[in-house]
């Protein structure tokens, strides 16, 4: 880790991979990768982060991160065959959970837990499987 809290990954620094292109109602940050970054940060730079990415604009997945800057849950909106009978043409909505170190856990649909805990955010990007 260098001096200011970034991470070196693939011979790069992370914060300079992402700009951000809008801010929703409840603070989710809307971020485009620079270059050829799509996916989402490993790591937010701030605790308790919500970054949110679009691709053709339209929605594509948002990640939740912690008080420690880590990963919590990824909720996505995109074709997931796991979950869809091996459909890889069909966007479904779907969720990972995270554990420690950057450990993303397999594909689940979202639960009520989670759509209760995420409501307000879950209304800013779309959601509409209520």
């Amino acid at each position: 880790m260098a001096s200011r809290g970034s991470v070196a990954k693939n011979s790069r620094i992370t914060d300079e991979e992402y700009k951000t292109i809008s801010i929703l109602p409840h603070g989710e940050k809307v971020i485009e990768g620079i270059g050829s970054k799509h996916s989402m940060p490993d790591y937010s730079h701030s605790p308790n982060a919500v970054y949110i990415i679009y691709k053709e604009g339209s929605f594509r997945a948002m990640r939740v991160y912690g008080e420690d800057h880590m990963p919590i849950i990824e909720i996505a909106y995109h074709p997931e065959p796991n979950l869809n009978n091996g459909d890889r043409q069909h966007k479904i909505w779907h969720m990972h959970n995270y554990i420690p170190i950057l450990n993303r856990q397999d594909p689940e649909f979202i639960n009520d837990e989670v759509k209760k805990k995420y409501k307000e955010l879950l209304e800013d990007i779309g959601y509409d499987q209520w």
